[in-house]
């Protein structure tokens, strides 16, 4: 069993939760072309995250009841966050913006 601080787990969640959330809440305005867009984009992003977040407790609970420990959850999250963390880097707008256009 893996033992840590939960002073550990505390930073990261604050990172998550306080730093990344309002971030991922600007891509669909930074990434999108058109208001309508931003909006299509934004509506997805948060039925997306709001349905994988929905599932969470009830994966905890069912490795829990299988594997007796939090362990095997936690890789999970973790190798999530990492996918995460790569599609995001991956994201960027292809097409020229105006203010670059005029540089």
């Amino acid at each position: 069993m893996l033992h840590v601080s939960p002073w550990i787990a505390s930073l990261f969640i604050a990172f998550g939760a306080g730093g990344l959330f309002p971030l991922a809440l600007i891509i669909p305005i930074e990434e999108a072309s058109s208001v309508e867009e931003a909006t299509s984009w934004s509506a997805i992003m948060q039925f997306g995250g709001f349905m994988l977040g929905s599932l969470g407790p009830a994966f905890f609970g069912l490795t829990v009841d299988l594997f007796g420990n939090f362990q095997p959850a936690l890789i999970v999250m973790l190798v999530t966050i990492g996918i995460m963390i790569v599609s995001i880097y991956k994201i960027g707008n292809k097409a020229p913006r105006a203010e670059q256009a005029k540089s």
